[in-house]
């Protein structure tokens, strides 16, 4: 059944939903990087996946929908969602270790970057030449965030672009990436 097929996709938008309604004083899951170092380890699984407030919720989940779709073409939809989960953790470990000036981070930016390089690696992959382009794409959009600071974005999401996050994630998204590749080959 075709429509199973973005059920994963669903899930995803779904466990954004309730996570973010959840986020609170009473279920404290904010990635906030002083609570993490005294003890609140957890922060690391569901800090990515809160949101600064609606617009910015609804820009990242309408880019999770598109990165999706070039993302499943060569991957099963539930290893999407668990890669999209594995970024989630791999942002908000590389913030703390690597970004020690953000004491707060929201949103999923960063993994989103994580899976448009994973999706372009697997066009790579498999000889599609638009990957390369894909790529370059996102490195250029990277370079961008590092010297422009879109106040027009920031004015709509209320906190200033994550750029450190977004170029954590497109490193991690490339790591397991190639991480796959190599195991792929290595099991043929």
């Amino acid at each position: 059944m075709p429509l199973l097929r973005y059920f994963p996709l669903v899930l995803a938008c779904v466990i954004t939903l309730i996570l973010q309604a959840l986020s609170s004083a009473e279920f404290p899951i904010t990635y906030i990087r002083s609570a993490i170092l005294a003890g609140e380890w957890w922060r690391l699984f569901f800090g990515g996946w809160i949101h600064h407030n609606l617009v910015h919720l609804v820009m990242n989940l309408l880019a999770l929908c598109l990165i999706w779709l070039l993302l499943s073409r060569h991957r099963p939809p539930w290893c999407c969602l668990f890669l999209l989960s594995i970024q989630v953790v791999m942002v908000d470990l590389a913030l703390l270790l690597f970004s020690p000036m953000t004491e707060y981070y929201w949103g999923l930016s960063g993994a989103l970057h994580g899976l448009f390089a994973l999706a372009a690696l697997d066009l790579i992959v498999q000889t599609e030449k638009q990957g390369w382009w894909w790529l370059l794409g996102l490195l250029a959009k990277l370079l961008w965030d590092s010297v422009h600071t879109d106040s027009w974005t920031s004015e709509l999401i209320a906190t200033r672009v994550h750029a450190e996050s977004h170029w954590l994630g497109a490193i991690s998204g490339m790591v397991i990436g190639l991480l796959l590749v190599g195991w792929r080959r290595w099991k043929q």
